[in-house]
């Protein structure tokens, strides 16, 4: 945090505004506020003629930084036990929603990485969390 704090105070005493990308040792960096928050919530979503019922992670930003992509690590839930996420570059926006088809009577430990920055970033902050769903017949 602090040094993301002191590199958006670098990034503006230089004259840049945040979320300009800038040319550091020949790579493009796109430093994103430091106040910037991920808010995650979980959703239960009922079964439907052509879905089954499944949780959806809803995440989104607090400010117009994006959402690049979305990995998801679980045991049991996933091929390879690992889902990506990455949303139609039309469609990257400060919100996404993965849908999750959990196995009953089992609680799942999700490791979530989103990976977030501007609309021309080239290098991403990494935001991580690690919710535990409960899941019950």
């Amino acid at each position: 945090y602090q040094r993301r704090v002191r590199a958006g105070k670098e990034v503006q005493a230089s004259g840049m505004k945040l979320g300009s990308t800038a040319d550091v040792q020949g790579q493009q960096m796109g430093v994103i506020p430091a106040n910037t928050q991920l808010q995650t919530s979980l959703q239960v979503t009922t079964e439907t003629e052509n879905t089954p019922s499944h949780v959806q992670l809803l995440i989104n930003t607090t400010n117009n930084t994006q959402i690049k992509a979305v990995m998801i690590f679980a045991e049991g839930i996933f091929n390879g036990e690992s889902h990506v996420v990455h949303p139609p570059i039309g469609s990257i926006s400060s919100s996404l929603s993965v849908p999750i088809f959990p196995p009953k009577d089992a609680p799942i430990d999700l490791h979530v990485k989103t990976f977030v920055g501007y609309k021309n970033s080239t290098q991403f902050h990494v935001f991580e969390l690690s919710p535990v769903l409960c899941v019950d017949t």
